[in-house]
């Protein structure tokens, strides 16, 4: 849109104006807008002039004011519109001048860069050159520098190395750079490193995994001696994708970059075919070296030299070992025609000359023998031959020789046939036997004449045969096997060979056959020897020795023969058992070193005295458990000198253990002794005692059950009575341990005893001990009272848990043991048998010898006073003897203790028991009529007293003989006799057997605190008697005869009752604590140690009467153990006397 249209065109009368170009909207608002205008300026009547100055021109538009106000509002959107065209403009300019800028800028870089590629490229090209030419030209030691100085100038690198590896997978690094000035470099030395070494260079990387490898950071696992590296680049040098080298440039002051790799990968790619080349040359060449330095040591070894002759030059050149051979100096040079009469003889010159003309003439090799004298004096014998070669034309232009020294084997030959003289003369002469074979056809070659003396055969007889062939030999072993057996070995030998002469004798030979080689072929020699006088010598003095060594052999002591420095010369063979070890062993050995291990720790007594006072002497030495007796004899010379001695060795060992086992026995029979006198002694005076506390204890039931409840003598009484069950107790222990006592017997399986009391045990232990319970399988019954075996179990276990205040191990094992005759041997009062065995094992104090020794005696006790009787481990010992068994004891202070009871086994099942829940509550009252007969007439009051109480008709008698008139003058029926058993006139038993062919009814009770056989055997009650000891309560009483009365009848019913099933929530019987709290400190103390030892009548007393639904007292008692919560006893106990 030029202005000057646009003023034309207004000057012109155009209402407004558009410039080109323009859109459709500026188009369509133009008109629009004029239109719009229209009518205001037809309405108008006004004009205006514009004058516009342009370009040094005036122009005037005529027209209304609007047109002209439009026109102005035109020409200023216009101008808008342009302005914002040319800032568009300007800002495209400004853009595409920063893009050419930009553009320029980069273009100029890329030139830079391709100026600088092209130059790098030049100077890569240069290298390649340079490096070619250095492979082409420089020698080996100065080519791997050379190659390397090419890399760092190009690299700008102060250090490098370049190596290459050898075929076995070494590096070898002909050179590595040195920074000048560290003194710490490496020198420029030719360095290797083998492949299983690698690891630490910074090389080795790129080698093994085929690859460029670059840094920029310190290394620091180096060597202390290596350069310290600060960045690196490694280029492996490849051929074929197989390393063959490798280059490294390193220490440049600036970073390396991905173009400093690329370029010295450029400059190690035609290194690559150079090396190769280089390294396969110098190969070839160590091939070439290596040939011929073997052929000069073959030369050297089979003594050959070898020469060459050029016939047209007239020249003659000898090798190295041909100068040796001659023992010229190669200084010197080969000889001339005029030096041979120096070496050779004039015919042996002669001959030479002659083997040459013949040789040139046919062009045949020639060999020939040529003596030689050389400047030492010295005579040397050559096999020498010559070999003409030919040129093109067929004429022969060269001789090639070889010379070999054979003069050791030309002495050697004349020494062989010197020795084959020497052999033939040996051989003829011979006094043995002698056949050589062909060793392949093994056919006979030769035969001296001492062979065919002895046999009487010809020598036609033998040659051309094989052995076994030769009527001589028919008896030998030697066929065609044997025959190939001594091929393969070599050697074959017959001590002694019956050989048959040609006359029938039999003739005893040695025969050795030998192989060796004669002129590079195996031949065979046999030698025969008669050993007929020889074997009738050896037989005689072998029979000798024989008879010698046999009887020395037989003798069961050992016997040495000594020379004068104690030392075994001889020894028979009971040594070698003795000493568990060969007699070959013992040969040399000093005496007393083979006896007792060292001889510096020998006595002084000990010593040979033999060696001093030439007298036989007898000493008794001890060898770990051995005992052994040493006698020395003397063996003198015949000039009376001392020479040796004969050496007796006997064990005596078990002669020592025999008097140890007598003394041990003898031992254990005096403390047996004592123990059945104390036993003795106290089994009288508990059945004194028995009967004393039966009135004791009656006597005061009567009186406590009279008193009122607040009577204050009652609490006295009391003591009394608790102090009777007290001495109960104790006479029974002692009954049990003079064995003495009566014991009810079943068979048992102890298994089952120490299930049936596990629970109670772990009570009494406690939870610091630890129980182990290891019962045998498959374990043998034994014939025991039931509650006896439980009291020596439980007293042992107390006994081992007193042993252990601070906790421990309580180990109970049971099992089937055979004791034999060895054992009852060395343990007195066993008899061998089977048994069963129970062991109590505790991890306590421990005890020593003394204590052992008396741990079974009545009143021995180790704790304090007032703490125990000293009664459980007799009481046991007195149980476990009177049921046939025994008891041992193993301990050791500090290392525990262990109890070994072994019972009689015996067969048959388990005797059932009586189930007390199964009874019910039983009857204590009755009417039946009662015969007791007493020689105590104190007990007997007390008979009738405490039956009559409960409505029985009561009969009394002194003794025997008493009962039997009141039994004849009594009408009625008597339903019971209560008899004691040990009386005046008439015991017991003898009472019964008269009574029952009366009144064969009768039920009866014997009363005892005493054995007698009447009624037991070895204190063993008989099967089915009925059975009271003494001491006994009134309750005791009147419960066993209701017991017994009840037996036929089995009836219960209501009375004193209680339920004997009645537990509480922990399955235990309750007792009154209550009863606890009224009882004196001392019953207290009582019921203590009563609840430790598992005492159970004795709780039972002292606790309170308690009606047990039971057949018997004794299962009563087992009930009331398996149920009773003795650990809340203790506690209670605690209790009270905490209170207190």
């Amino acid at each position: 849109a030029d202005p000057r249209d646009v003023i034309q065109g207004l000057e012109s009368g155009a209402n407004n104006f558009i410039c080109k170009p323009y859109d459709d909207h500026a188009l369509l608002a133009r008109v629009q807008n004029v239109l719009a205008n229209q009518a205001l300026r037809k309405a108008s009547s006004s004009e205006m002039v514009i004058n516009i100055l342009f370009a040094g021109q005036r122009f005037f538009i005529t027209a209304d004011r609007l047109q002209i106000l439009d026109l102005l509002l035109s020409t200023y959107e216009n101008a808008v519109s342009r302005n914002s065209e040319l800032i568009n403009a300007r800002d495209e300019l400004r853009e595409l001048n920063e893009h050419l800028e930009a553009k320029v800028v980069e273009r100029t870089m890329r030139l830079d860069a391709e100026i600088t590629a092209h130059k790098r490229t030049e100077e890569i090209l240069a290298a390649h050159i340079r490096i070619a030419a250095i492979f082409g030209t420089v020698p080996e030691e100065e080519l791997y520098n050379r190659v390397l100085g090419v890399f760092l100038e190009i690299m700008g690198s102060p250090i490098g190395c370049f190596g290459y590896l050898e075929e076995n997978g070494d590096m070898v690094i002909p050179t590595m750079s040195r920074q000048a000035g560290d003194p710490g470099g490496i020198s420029q030395a030719t360095m290797r490193f083998p492949r299983e070494t690698w690891g630490k260079e910074t090389w080795s990387l790129a080698v093994r995994e085929r690859k460029t490898i670059i840094s920029n950071e310190p290394y620091g696992d180096l060597s202390s001696r290596h350069i310290a590296i600060h960045r690196y680049i490694s280029v492996p040098i490849l051929i074929e994708d197989t390393v063959i080298g490798q280059i490294q440039v390193a220490n440049r002051e600036t970073d390396y970059s991905e173009e400093d790799i690329r370029t010295l990968e450029e400059l190690a790619r035609p290194v690559a075919p150079l090396l190769e080349a280089r390294l396969q040359r110098e190969r070839v060449q160590e091939a070439l070296r290596e040939s011929e330095r073997r052929l000069n040591e073959a030369q050297s070894l089979g003594h050959v030299g070898n020469w060459e002759y050029d016939i047209e030059g007239r020249k003659l050149i000898w090798s190295d070992q041909t100068y040796k051979l001659y023992e010229r100096d190669p200084a010197m040079g080969p000889p001339s025609a005029e030096d041979e009469a120096t070496y050779y003889s004039a015919g042996q010159a002669r001959a030479v000359r002659e083997y040459s003309r013949l040789a040139i003439e046919t062009g045949q090799d020639k060999e020939y023998y040529i003596e030689a004298r050389l400047p030492a004096g010295r005579r040397r014998f050559f096999a020498a031959r010559m070999h003409p070669t030919k040129d093109a034309k067929g004429r022969v232009t060269r001789l090639l020789g070889t010379v070999q020294d054979i003069t050791e084997r030309k002495r050697s030959d004349e020494l062989k046939r010197a020795s084959e003289l020497r052999y033939r003369r040996l051989f003829e002469a011979a006094r043995d036997g002698i056949l050589i074979l062909d060793a392949d056809s093994g056919t006979i070659v030769d035969v001296n004449p001492f062979l065919t003396a002895l046999t009487g055969h010809t020598k036609k007889d033998f040659l051309g045969k094989h052995l076994w062939e030769v009527g001589a030999f028919k008896d030998i072993d030697a066929s065609k096997t044997r025959f190939e057996e001594l091929l393969a070995n070599k050697y074959v030998r017959y001590d002694d060979m019956p050989l048959m002469s040609r006359d029938g004798r039999m003739i005893d030979v040695e025969f050795v056959s030998n192989t060796y080689s004669v002129d590079h072929r195996d031949v065979i020699q046999c030698n025969i020897r008669d050993i007929s006088e020889r074997k009738r010598t050896q037989e005689d003095v072998i029979k000798a020795a024989r008879e010698w060594q046999q009887t020395f052999d037989s003798i069961t002591d050992v016997i040495w023969i000594l020379d004068d420095d104690n030392r075994i010369l001889r020894s028979n063979r009971v040594a070698e058992a003795f000493f568990d070890r060969p007699i070959v062993d013992l040969i040399g050995k000093d005496c007393w070193e083979a006896v007792l291990g060292s001889a510096d720790a020998i006595p002084e007594h000990l010593s040979l005295p033999s060696k001093k006072n030439l007298k036989r002497e007898t000493t008794i030495v001890r060898r770990g458990e051995q005992w052994l007796e040493i006698t020395v004899n003397p063996l003198l010379r015949a000039d009376g000198r001392y020479e040796g001695a004969l050496f007796i060795l006997s064990d005596i060992t078990e002669r020592k253990r025999i008097e140890e086992d007598h003394e041990r026995l003898a031992e254990q029979l005096r403390a047996s002794q004592k123990l059945e006198a104390i036993g003795s002694l106290a089994g009288g005076i508990a059945h004194d005692f028995n009967n004393l506390l039966t009135v004791i204890l009656s006597y005061s039931r009567f009186v406590i059950n009279a008193m009122p409840d607040g009577d204050p003598m009652k609490e006295d009484l009391l003591e009394v009575k608790n102090a009777a069950d007290r001495a109960t107790a104790l006479t029974r222990q002692l009954l049990a341990f003079s064995r003495k006592q009566i014991l009810q017997v079943s068979l048992l399986n102890l298994n089952e005893v120490v299930a049936g009391i596990d629970k109670m045990l772990k009570r009494v232990l406690g939870e610091d001990i630890e129980l182990n319970e290891s019962l045998g399988p498959d374990l043998g019954m034994t014939l025991v009272d039931p509650s006896q075996v439980e009291q020596v179990l439980m007293n042992l276990v107390v006994n081992a848990r007193d042993s252990m205040l601070e906790g421990g191990k309580l180990t109970i094992e049971t099992r089937n043991a055979v004791l034999d005759d060895d054992y009852a041997s060395t343990h007195s009062g066993v008899k061998p048998g089977q048994y069963v065995q129970l062991s109590i094992s505790d991890t306590g104090c421990g005890m020593d010898e003394q204590t052992k020794a008396r741990i079974f005696e009545p009143f021995f006790t180790t704790k304090g006073l007032g703490k125990g009787t000293g009664l459980g481990l007799s009481t046991v010992y007195g149980i476990v003897k009177q049921s046939g068994g025994n008891i041992w004891v193993y301990s050791e202070l500090g290392k525990g203790t262990t109890f070994k009871v072994y019972l009689p086994r015996e067969s048959g099942a388990a005797t059932a028991e009586v189930s007390a829940s199964a009874t019910g509550t039983r009857i204590l009252h009755g009417t039946e009529t009662i015969l007791v007969v007493e020689d105590e007439q104190a007990l007997r009051k007390i008979a009738i007293r405490t039956l009559e109480a409960v409505g029985y008709t009561v009969l009394l008698a002194a003794d025997g003989e008493d009962a039997l008139r009141i039994s004849a003058q009594y009408a009625d029926r008597i339903h019971l006799l209560l008899t004691d058993v040990v009386m005046p006139r008439m015991g017991g038993r003898l009472l019964v057997q008269g009574l029952m062919k009366k009144r064969p009814e009768i039920k009866v009770i014997f009363m005892s605190g005493y054995t007698d056989d009447a009624i037991v055997k070895h204190g063993v009650l008989d099967v089915g008697t009925n059975f009271l000891g003494k001491p006994f309560s009134s309750e005791a009483l009147q419960n066993k005869v209701r017991e017994v009365l009840d037996q036929e009848t089995g009836t219960i019913a209501a009375g004193n009752e209680r339920d004997a099933n009645t537990t509480d929530e922990a399955g235990t019987r309750p007792f009154d604590e209550g009863k606890l709290r009224a009882l004196p400190p001392a019953t207290l103390a009582s019921l203590r140690e009563a609840s430790i030892a598992a005492r159970y009548d004795e709780l039972v007393q002292i606790i309170g009467t308690i009606q047990i639904a039971s057949p018997d007292l004794a299962n009563g008692l087992k009930e009331l153990a398996n149920s009773f919560d003795y650990q809340g006893i203790l506690n209670s106990i605690g209790r009270q006397d905490d209170e207190r």
